[in-house]
Formats: C-alpha cells, sequence, structure tokens
C-alpha cells in the first residue's frame, strides 16, 4: 500500500537490556535517520526512527554490537 505526503514505514527502535525493542509506525521519510546515526544514538540510550529501507542495515549493526534482536 502506498503511504502519500512523503510518509514512509518505519520503525522506532531503543535498546533495553541489550535487547531491540521496535515497533512499526509511519513517520516522515525526510525525519527517519540512517543506520549508523542510529546506532550512535542507541548506543547512548536513544530512541530512534528509522526508514524500513534502513532496518536491515541496522540489525546487522545491532547483531555485530552483540545486541539480540527481538519483536
Amino acid at each position: 500500500m502506498a503511504i502519500a505526503g512523503g510518509m514512509t514505514v518505519a520503525y522506532r527502535c531503543r535498546v533495553v537490556d541489550n535487547r531491540l525493542i521496535q515497533t512499526s509506525t509511519t513517520y516522515p521519510s525526510w525525519m527517519c535517520i540512517d543506520a549508523p546515526q542510529a546506532m550512535e544514538s542507541l548506543a547512548n540510550g536513544g530512541t530512534v526512527v528509522v526508514s524500513g529501507a534502513d532496518k536491515e542495515a541496522l540489525n546487522r549493526l545491532l547483531r555485530d554490537a552483540g545486541v539480540t534482536l527481538s519483536n
């Protein structure tokens, strides 16, 4: 299904106890951050929103860092 107005499928992510917590959402594509920026913010305890297109790259980086992927 197409999303109008520059919106994209995205994931709100945070890491708690070395486990990825994520929820899907619809978000303006220009406000999503890329995987390397997301890793930096997550390492500092932040919550990030990444586009669906960047999610697999983020998953790879998280797995390499020893974070357990869930939900």
